[in-house]
Parts: structure tokens; sequence; C-alpha cells
């Protein structure tokens, strides 16, 4: 049978198109809602109105559509384990949640909101259906996603370990997030869509890891395989009360925030076990990941990471070439004969030098072959 597609464009936001872009379906698939980094000024109309609405339309557009046989809902871990800032007991969570638990809307940002109100809202009209045109509905709950991409867009779930390769970070938060790979939650997708009798459930989706890594163990994951070929990767760990101001800064660490220096655990036997999945470990779908920012050119080589250093470095209170005064990142040019120096032919290293309140860590990043001097050093000045 020849495969086709046909492109329809609608709004979560209007009711026209939706019956017409339904028409002759057997499946559909209702996989989105507004994910931005930081909440804007009107969230709870651009965020959470419009997640519950889309999903209002769409469920009332399935109703109405007589071929139709399923409808697999992408909700997400924050409809089930969100809610305010996490305890600071610097202790493990005890809990381990499943498909019971909820989040409470009144206790989180407009994101976990949105998903929870959306997806409260589409079991509160299925159930509603008269049997006579109540379609089978399956709704997914997927944790972080991360894996090999397609497009060099990242989206918010890979943007921590993207910038890990771009130099921006001197240190990383010490957060355990829950990942999951995009293969699995595609091939989720997929049996949620056919498998039978599975109509009327949720499911969450989470790679299988006791401990979860947390982010400074994926960077050093990272820096064993990268490190060698010439990128830096920080793996100094940030606790939470340093995060706390610098969420005003990066705009990813209010998304990453809740996770600092607590521990979220999931059950997902009943995934494995209805829809037959064995989810692959973290590490790898990291690595794949990692793999395809350089299938795509979205990291810098080795030379351009050191050219950020030394043009950046005093973002963070440092400055090219020496130790940094009164604390920060300091940065040294290691030249051909081993020697820190400003004034060599040939770049084989550099020297970092990270002081900073109690996190004081040296590193040394050999490149393995020599690089060629690029500019002239007495002309770098600090990133403003």
């Amino acid at each position: 049978e020849d495969f086709k597609l046909e492109l329809v464009s609608l709004d979560l936001s209007k009711d026209r198109g939706w019956d017409r872009a339904l028409e002759g379906c057997r499946y559909v698939l209702h996989l989105a809602s507004p994910f931005p980094l930081t909440a804007p000024p009107d969230a709870e109309q651009s965020v959470v109105q419009m997640a519950v609405n889309g999903t209002r339309r769409m469920i009332e557009a399935c109703s109405r559509c007589q071929s139709l046989r399923r409808l697999v809902l992408t909700s997400s871990s924050a409809a089930v384990s969100g809610g305010g800032e996490p305890s600071r007991s610097h202790k493990p969570c005890s809990h381990v949640f499943t498909e019971r638990d909820w989040t409470d809307p009144d206790l989180c940002p407009p994101y976990e909101r949105s998903k929870t109100l959306a997806e409260r809202k589409a079991w509160e009209l299925w159930r509603s259906l008269p049997e006579t045109c109540r379609f089978e509905m399956v709704v997914l709950n997927p944790v972080l996603v991360i894996g090999p991409m397609i497009l060099p867009n990242p989206s918010p779930s890979v943007t921590l370990i993207w910038k890990m390769f771009s130099g921006e970070y001197p240190a990383v938060p010490n957060m355990y997030p829950a990942m999951v790979d995009v293969r699995d939650v595609s091939l989720a997708h997929r049996k949620a869509m056919t498998l039978p009798g599975i109509s009327g459930n949720r499911y969450i989706l989470s790679s299988e890891v006791d401990p979860v890594m947390s982010l400074p163990e994926i960077a050093q994951l990272l820096k064993d395989h990268y490190g060698p070929r010439g990128y830096w990767l920080p793996t100094i760990a940030l606790p939470w009360w340093v995060c706390s101001p610098m969420r005003l800064v990066y705009s990813e660490l209010k998304l990453a925030y809740p996770f600092v220096d607590t521990h979220c655990y999931y059950n997902v036997q009943k995934a494995s076990m209805d829809l037959g999945i064995d989810f692959m470990p973290v590490a790898r779908s990291v690595l794949d990941m990692a793999q395809t920012f350089e299938d795509l050119d979205m990291i810098r080589p080795p030379a351009s990471i050191l050219l950020r250093w030394l043009a950046g470095g005093a973002a963070v209170g440092g400055h090219a070439g020496g130790d940094a005064p009164g604390g920060g990142a300091g940065i040294d040019v290691v030249g051909g004969d081993g020697v820190a120096s400003t004034e060599c032919e040939e770049i084989t290293g550099l020297h970092l030098d990270v002081d900073e309140g109690d996190t004081d860590a040296e590193e040394v990043i050999d490149f393995g072959s020599p690089l060629p001097r690029l500019f002239e050093y007495d002309d770098v000045r600090p990133r403003p």
C-alpha cells in the first residue's frame, strides 16, 4: 500500500478545521503543547489555557469522527510528580511515583499546571461521552526526553546537555532528572496506538535507573568520551543554593531548578508489561544524542571551544592567561613545550583554575595534537 502524507494546519486556539483534519482517520496522536523555557507574562493564557483548550478541541473533534478507533494523548510526568519547589532536606525522595499520582495544579509553575489541567480535562471529557461515540484513549506520561536528534534545533529537554559542550557553563547543577530515550517514546506511541486492551490507561515512560544519573555524572560520561578529543565539559556540581540566584540569568536553570539536589523515582512496570518496552539505559541515550550533536554540527570543534573560553573566561570572573584575581576562573594557554604562555606559536592545551566560594578545582586539558595560534592573545577581551 502506498504511503500518503497530507499536512493540515490547525490552531489550538481556534475551532475551525478540526473535523476536516480528522476525516477518515482511525488513530489520532495529540503530541504537543506549549513548552517555554521561561514563563511569558501571559502564561495563564498562552501556556495553560492553550494546552487545555487545544486538548478540549481535540477530544470534541474525535467524538464526532466516526472512523476513529483510538486517541493517544501525550501528557507528561509533569502531570504526575510536579507541584512546587522540592524539599531542601538533601535526602532522596522516598516516594516512588506511579500512574495513580497526580500533580496539584495549584502548587506548580505554568508548564506543569498546563499539562496537569489538560490531561484532567481529557479524562473528564472522555468519560462524559456517551458509549455510542466514545472512542478508545491512552495517555502517555514521559519524563525528560533525550536521545538522537534529526534537526539541529535543541528542545528544552536537551538544552542543558547541549550547552555543556558550548563552554557557557563552568559547572553544572547537581540535579537528578529522570530521563527517557526519544526512540522508546516513539515506540510507546506506536504500541499505544494499536495494542488491544489498554484503553483507559495512562503510562509513565522513564528509563529504569537506580540510582538516577546526576547531571555531573552525565557530564563525566561525556568527558570520558569527548575529553580525549579536546572537548572540555564541566563536571563540578553546583548545589541548589548556588543555582537559585543563577536561574535569574540562565533561563534553562529555571526549568531544571526543581530537580537540583533531589531525586525523583518512577515505577515504569506498568508500561514495561502492557506496552512491552525494555527502556534503554540513560548512558546510551546521552552518548547517541551527543553523536547527533556532532553529526548536525551543533557542537563546536575543540579549537572553537578554546577561542570561546579565552575570549569569554571573564564572564565567570576570570581572565585569559594566569590565575584569576579575587576568585573566578583563570585560564592559562599551554604551549608546545608544556609551559603556560601567551607567546606560544602552537597550543597543546589549557590549564583551568576555578576558585569560586566553596568550589576550588583545577583541570588540565590536553588537546592531543597542537592547534595553531589563531589570534593575538593580547587582543583578548572579556565578553560583555
